[in-house]
Formats: C-alpha cells, structure tokens, sequence
C-alpha cells in the first residue's frame, strides 16, 4: 500500500487499510504485517496479535461470513504532527474459533454498527495504528 499523505483523509485511508490487515490476520494468522503498522503502545493491537498468533499456533483457526467494517468515517481535526483521532462506526460478523480437527471451540456473536474512536499517529513518515476502542 502506498502511504497515505499526512492529512486527515490519510489518516482514515490508513485506519481502513489497517482494518483489511487485521481481517486477514485473523484469518490466516500471519500478524507481522499487522504487528509492522502498530505502535508498540496499542493495547487494542497487541491483545489482536497475542490473541491470533496464540491461536494459530496450537493449530487452531478463526472463521467468519465476512470482514469487520467500517463506516460514517469521521476524522477529529487535530494537529496533524501529533495524533488523529477517527470517530466511526465499526461491525464485524459473527465468527467462531475452530480447533485443528475443525470443532467449533468457541462462537462470537456478531457486532452490530458500534461507535468506535480509533487514534492513528504520523511517526518516521508513516502512519501507525496507535489505539482502538469501542465508545
């Protein structure tokens, strides 16, 4: 992916790019590209790649209908040299975690169009993913 320019509109190109990235490491459970594009600070982020790479090595796996999504896309404007704040709807499909021998172990409700503030930051001439909640 090209960078996005440091701009508020880049800010959200990279927060939708990065949602894409965390929808294919929960289904493939590669991580580094996902571990690569958040900052070290990111409780939200570390949990997903501790989560993931915990689940995939012991040969389990995640399966969903879908993709998380997001949607009413609303950068806070701020200064753009520290952080950008994206307000947003965010959803995800219902999914279920599958053993090695492809038992349902555990089942994830779907979630409905939530609120969610995600913080993105411009550090060393990129964006990073610097945190993610649900409000």
């Amino acid at each position: 992916m090209p960078v996005p320019e440091q701009t508020p509109e880049g800010a959200v190109a990279f927060l939708e790019w990065w949602i894409a990235v965390l929808n294919y490491a929960e289904l493939t459970g590669e991580t580094d590209l996902l571990r690569a594009n958040s900052s070290p600070e990111c409780v939200f982020c570390n949990d997903r790649v501790s989560t993931i790479s915990e689940t995939y090595a012991v040969g389990d796996r995640f399966e969903r209908l879908g993709d998380a999504s997001l949607t009413e896309i609303q950068p806070s404007p701020v200064d753009l040299n520290s952080y950008v704040v994206v307000d947003a709807l965010g959803s995800s499909p219902s999914s279920r975690k599958l053993n090695a021998a492809g038992d349902v172990v555990e089942v994830f409700p779907e979630i409905a169009p939530s609120p969610l503030v995600a913080g993105v930051q411009w550090r060393d001439g990129k964006w990073w993913m610097r945190g993610l909640a649900t409000t």
